[in-house]
């Protein structure tokens, strides 16, 4: 219902595509546009639907992709952390993730209701995650890193007070440097996966190759790695990406969509 969201979600398109050398134009963009406003409503129907419902009918609805580069990780014994964005149905790649018995702690953006932050919060912790609230993440992420376990953070917004303008797509935006930063210092390979939907309904989740901080000699030169990932993903699947303000226009959230993040964060 908002003009001003819609039009920033066909800028975005508009810049990744244009990136990509295939802009789209006239009624394809208002296509696109749409069509990414459909697929968010599935993945709230998705979010909620597993949550009352047979938690196990989804293993029959999910191709996993790459598991073999979450094996690698694994035993490098230094935990893993496993890094995706806003795209596809990421809180259902965790539940996928938690029923196949991979030790997952998720941190999230809490939402500025409290009934409505329990109630995210509640089911997630029914799904078997062990989920940390930003702002007190860091030791809670390293101390399961230190056991050996899965940390899982979205990768694709930034919420802190200092940016740190990084390339994507051809532009500067704000992107976290969190990811990358805790894995250089703690040594833990980061691994990019992602929970994408399929034309048919059903979801693949695909790993990939681990990024091992102790290949590379920066904090950015990890950032670019991960950064990679990230627009491969989105790149091919940008009516996935479920962004509804101007991402490029100064690297920041608008405040209506920081006051509603923490419930997909």
């Amino acid at each position: 219902m908002s003009p001003r969201q819609r039009a920033a979600v066909g800028r975005n398109h508009q810049r990744i595509q244009t990136y990509l050398k295939t802009p789209p134009a006239g009624p394809s963009a208002r296509k696109q546009t749409r069509e990414t406003y459909r697929l968010f409503g599935k993945y709230l129907v998705d979010f909620f639907r597993y949550s009352v419902s047979d938690k196990h009918g989804l293993e029959n609805r999910v191709t996993m992709e790459g598991e073999e580069y979450l094996t690698e990780a694994l035993a490098c014994g230094r935990g893993v952390l496993l890094a995706t964005a806003h795209v596809g149905n990421w809180e259902l790649g965790g539940l996928i993730l938690a029923l196949r018995g991979y030790p997952l702690t998720v941190a999230y953006r809490p939402m500025s209701s409290p009934r409505v932050n329990r109630m995210f919060l509640e089911q997630r912790q029914h799904r078997g995650l062990d989920p940390v609230p930003l702002g007190r993440a860091a030791i809670s992420l390293v101390r399961a890193l230190r056991k050996g376990r899965i940390a899982a953070v979205l990768a694709d917004r930034d919420f802190s007070e200092n940016p740190f303008p990084t390339p994507f797509f051809g532009a500067p935006a704000r992107l976290p440097r969190g990811p990358a930063t805790l894995s250089f210092r703690t040594g833990a390979p980061l691994l990019p996966g992602f929970m994408l939907r399929q034309p048919n309904g059903n979801f693949r989740l695909a790993f990939f190759p681990k990024i091992d901080p102790k290949q590379f000699d920066s904090i950015e030169a990890v950032q670019v790695e991960l950064v990679h990932s990230l627009e491969t993903v989105i790149g091919e699947n940008p009516t996935q990406w479920f962004v509804f303000d101007d991402f490029w226009s100064d690297g920041r959230t608008s405040s209506l969509q920081t006051k509603g993040e923490g419930a997909y964060g």
